[in-house]
């Protein structure tokens, strides 16, 4: 992934080369990203007296046009560093009367400054694809910052009593003079039990730095004048009318592989992060459909040791087969060949971030993509976002008065449904008719009854009591969503979740040179499940049942038609757990006291009493987020 910083010293005042070298060193590639040295690509850097703007290229950045970023228009003036990726190239030079220079395309930033100045503001809407970018406005004195509509691109900021200043990454601000790089509380509170998760729509894992939203443009000017707008959220509509559900799924099809296509770029060697799931599934047979074989379709994957004993892995095998991949296997627990053992733990231990670390086994997948050549990777993690449908679907069948359908849908859910096949049909019937029809004030008591769930957890053991007020607090002074009150773009606190996780993504490609690209991500998609009626995301229990309707003739129907949600990340923890006890309890141990104001130290060292990283059941996942809590505040 590509990475751009940007700083502006407010009043006139010059610019300290300091903290910009900070900053920019910061940013470095790691030896993964450019196991070359010549391969690293040269920071790229604009500057004038109290404004500067830089450009990494990523490593595996093959197209020439990203060597001119930070990019300047002569006659205005205004300078653009930019992360993009634009899917509406064309257009834009139709609109903008750009022609072809020397056989050479325009790069994507100087399309976006030069849609600036014909439209201003408005060019934002004339943007599609994926970017952030920083834009420097000589005229008006001020540095306009904006993000795609779905937060695929990455930007965080920080506001310093004499300065303002952006980078793809928080943990690279904190480096500045000044900043304490001190956590954020909710989102420590996440690292430490995930019932309670990070709130309001800019938090970052820094409490000192924020990060820009989905769909935002921010505009600061050189007083020190910062304002922030929404330029797009998504809009509910009306569902769409589909005669068939074959028309339905041919239409998802068509959206779709234009996704697809959009994110494979000709000459440049893609690779498909796969699990056994639907979301990479999808990804994968639809990029097979568009290069078709013989032309080969890397694929890079976490595999069981004995594929027959774990459905993941059958399913993975399964997909390999049918979708004619080139197979890069990662085993577990062997771990051996390339990524391997100590790769592992160099990942885990070397640099560890509360969210990075949830990634260990795409980082080690990426980290394999990087020795195969591979330039982008396409993966899946926004696909449940994307097609999720409200938790208590059966309910709205209800109150549309379609009570066959609820009925039918209780006794399907009971046997299909992800979450709910654990419960009788006759629970979940009146699970669902009580959420149709019983009046807000009935619901209240049924809520404070001994056997309903408690909507707020109680005090995890592990959290300690100080962090858990200090949480509660928090919440009570945010909104319904933790948002406090701001406008948010498609499905509000969880949307802005999932592109938390995208950024997470961003990070991880950045690490090791290669650009991370979501199909599931795409505009075109989410609106169009947006717009998909409930009968089509949901059918029999079966969630994302248009995908899995979609794509039923061209895999596996094991695959297909797989209810669970395991998952092989968790046995990458437990061998690198095992592999680096010693370590693990000497962290633990050193780090306690530095940890001591966020977690119940007496709980901790009773839980590493019997704690052994063995055992299947034990609290392996606990010990791992409180090692890398203990390593990553010690930065």
């Amino acid at each position: 992934m590509h990475s751009i910083l940007g700083i502006l010293h407010f009043d006139g005042e010059a610019l300290d080369s300091a903290a910009w070298h900070s900053l920019v060193g910061a940013s470095a590639p790691h030896k993964w990203a450019a196991p070359e040295p010549a391969r690293i690509p040269e920071f790229r850097e604009w500057k004038n007296r109290s404004v500067a703007l830089g450009y990494r290229p990523s490593p595996s950045a093959r197209s020439k046009h990203e060597d001119v970023l930070p990019w300047v228009h002569d006659p205005t003036g205004h300078v653009i560093t930019a992360e993009a990726r634009l899917d509406n190239r064309r257009e834009l030079m139709s609109r903008l009367n750009i022609r072809k220079k020397g056989g050479e395309e325009p790069h994507d930033g100087e399309l976006i400054l030069r849609a600036y100045l014909e439209w201003g503001r408005g060019c934002l809407d004339r943007l599609q694809g994926d970017f952030a970018f920083a834009l420097w406005d000589p005229r008006r004195r001020a540095l306009l910052c904006a993000r795609d509509r779905l937060g695929a691109g990455a930007l965080t900021y920080v506001r310093q009593h004499n300065r303002f200043a952006l980078a793809s990454s928080s943990e690279w601000l904190i480096r500045l003079p000044g900043l304490t790089g001190r956590p954020e509380l909710t989102s420590l509170a996440e690292s430490i039990d995930w019932r309670f998760p990070a709130l309001g729509t800019r938090t970052t894992c820094r409490q000192e730095v924020q990060s820009m939203v989905p769909g935002e443009l921010l505009e600061i000017d050189s007083e020190g004048r910062l304002s922030t707008s929404i330029w797009w959220a998504l809009e509910l509509t009306e569902p769409e009318s589909y005669a068939t559900e074959r028309e339905a799924a041919e239409h998802f099809r068509e959206v779709f592989s234009v996704a697809v296509q959009r994110r494979l770029e000709p000459g440049v060697d893609a690779g498909l992060l796969l699990s056994g799931g639907l979301d990479s599934m999808a990804i994968g047979a639809t990029s097979r459909s568009l290069r078709p074989a013989p032309e080969p379709l890397h694929s890079f994957s976490g595999v069981y040791d004995s594929p027959d004993e774990c459905i993941e892995s059958r399913s993975i095998m399964s997909l390999v087969a049918s979708l004619q991949t080139v197979p890069h296997l990662i085993h577990v627990p062997s771990l051996a060949g390339e990524p391997g053992r100590d790769d592992l733990i160099e990942i885990a231990w070397g640099q560890p971030h509360p969210v990075d670390n949830s990634l260990l086994l795409p980082a080690l997948c990426c980290l394999a993509a990087r020795s195969a050549g591979m330039d982008v990777m396409l993966y899946g993690a926004a696909g449940d976002i994307v097609t999720s449908a409200p938790h208590m679907y059966v309910a709205d069948h209800f109150r549309n008065g379609d009570w066959r359908l609820a009925v039918s849908e209780s006794f399907g859910a009971s046997r299909n449904h992800v979450y709910f096949r654990s419960r009788s049909a006759s629970w979940l019937l009146a699970r669902f008719m009580m959420s149709a029809f019983l009046p807000e004030w009935c619901k209240r008591p049924i809520r404070k009854a001994p056997f309903y769930p408690a909507r707020d957890p109680a005090p995890p053991p592990l959290m300690s009591r100080s962090l858990y007020d200090a949480y509660q607090e928090i919440k009570s002074e945010s909104g319904p969503s933790g948002s406090n009150g701001e406008r948010l773009p498609p499905e509000g606190s969880n949307w802005n979740h999932q592109a938390s996780g995208l950024s997470g993504f961003g990070r991880i490609g950045r690490r090791f040179g290669t650009q991370m690209r979501d199909p599931w991500a795409d505009v075109d998609v989410v609106k169009f499940f947006v717009g998909l009626p409930l009968k089509y995301k949901i059918r029999d229990g079966w969630t994302k049942y248009l995908v899995r309707r979609a794509f039923r003739d061209r895999v596996d129907k094991d695959v297909i038609w797989r209810r669970d949600k395991n998952h092989l990340g968790w046995r990458f923890t437990r061998e690198l757990m095992i592999a680096t006890a010693p370590f693990v309890r000497d962290t633990i141990n050193g780090g306690l006291s530095d940890v001591a104001d966020y977690v119940n130290v007496d709980e901790v060292n009773k839980l590493m009493q019997h704690y052994d990283p063995h055992d299947d059941n034990g609290p392996c996942q606990v010990v791992f987020d409180l090692v890398t809590l203990i390593l990553w505040l010690k930065g």
